[in-house]
């Protein structure tokens, strides 16, 4: 018996998740808060979180990518692409997912290489001087024994927060890259290996704290 809220490939497409904070929307008893930008995401599930927010920390809700865990929020990075479904389970975890943790875990699948050719890319504007691109490429190195699939993804905006101080660009910019090279290696009907290899960077401009008073 688990509490589990899945979310696959389609859903998040159809939703138009690139972030992980937008999960929040999605899932129940999630709430998803950052300091350094949206690739260091600090999870809270059923009020579950953390208290000391220095980048030294492990967070009680356990992150894991590919079934890797991430011990530390700040090695996350840019993983919101190219996945094949993001499942939140709410509620301490024992050794099933290999972490204790008493808030819950939340595993990231990437999609998986396959021998089929196939490719996609999609790119996009917006206020503030946005622009972002993502793609994928995928196919067969040699006939059903070696697949690769490479994929990416670029954002990139100016800060909405106006920075007064002369020579300093505006706060909440956003300033972030990611991509991902799968090879899927057949050795038998029965024995297959994938390797996977992932590099991201993220420059966020100060993300600010926005605070409003009453009068």
């Amino acid at each position: 018996p688990i509490s589990i809220a899945v979310l696959t490939a389609d859903q998040l497409a159809q939703s138009k998740f690139d972030s992980p904070t937008d999960l929040a929307s999605q899932v129940p008893n999630l709430q998803v808060n950052g300091i350094n930008g949206e690739g260091t995401p600090i999870f809270s599930l059923r009020g579950v979180s953390m208290f000391d927010y220095s980048a030294s920390q492990s967070s009680p809700v356990a992150s894991y990518i590919d079934e890797v865990y991430k011990g530390n929020f700040v090695l996350f990075g840019v993983e919101m692409f190219d996945l094949e479904r993001v499942e939140v389970l709410r509620g301490p975890q024992g050794t099933l997912y290999g972490k204790n943790t008493t808030g819950g875990a939340i595993n990231f699948i990437t999609r998986k290489p396959g021998f089929e050719t196939e490719g996609a890319i999609k790119a996009g504007i917006g206020n503030y001087g946005r622009r972002e691109a993502e793609g994928v490429l995928q196919g067969a190195l040699i006939p059903d024994r070696l697949a690769a699939r490479f994929a990416f993804t670029y954002t990139k905006a100016d800060g909405f927060v106006r920075n007064v101080l002369p020579g300093h660009p505006d706060l909440e910019g956003v300033d972030q890259w990611g991509a991902r090279l799968s090879l899927l290696f057949k050795v038998s009907d029965a024995v297959s290996v994938t390797l996977r290899l992932s590099k991201s960077e993220q420059n966020p401009q100060n993300y600010a704290i926005l605070a409003g008073s009453i009068a």
